[in-house]
């Protein structure tokens, strides 16, 4: 659909600057008192993960940034791609 081309983010990341975040990301291989899993614990903001993928892509897309994606039929905006696809499907399914 031609939607998909509207989704691109106007930042996109060097490769150098993403291989220093992933470097930077700190390593938390012992369980929480809150979890009798591994949690992985976003320094910035507090934020909980079950994986360091998880808390990756968070420090990456999420912690501390704007809403990159928007909406090519409303104001929505969201943090990951998914989700705007996700929002598309479901709130415009007659728009499309």
């Amino acid at each position: 659909s031609s939607w998909l081309g509207l989704l691109t983010p106007p930042y996109q990341p060097s490769q150098d600057k993403t291989r220093m975040l992933e470097t930077s990301i700190p390593q938390h291989d012992e369980p929480s008192d809150n979890s009798s899993l591994t949690s992985f614990v976003c320094d910035t903001c507090g934020k909980w993960y079950g994986s360091r993928h998880t808390l990756r892509r968070h420090l990456r897309l999420e912690c501390g940034k704007d809403p990159q994606y928007q909406c090519p039929f409303c104001p929505k905006k969201t943090k990951q791609k998914y989700n705007i696809f996700l929002h598309i499907s479901r709130a415009h399914r007659n728009s499309l």
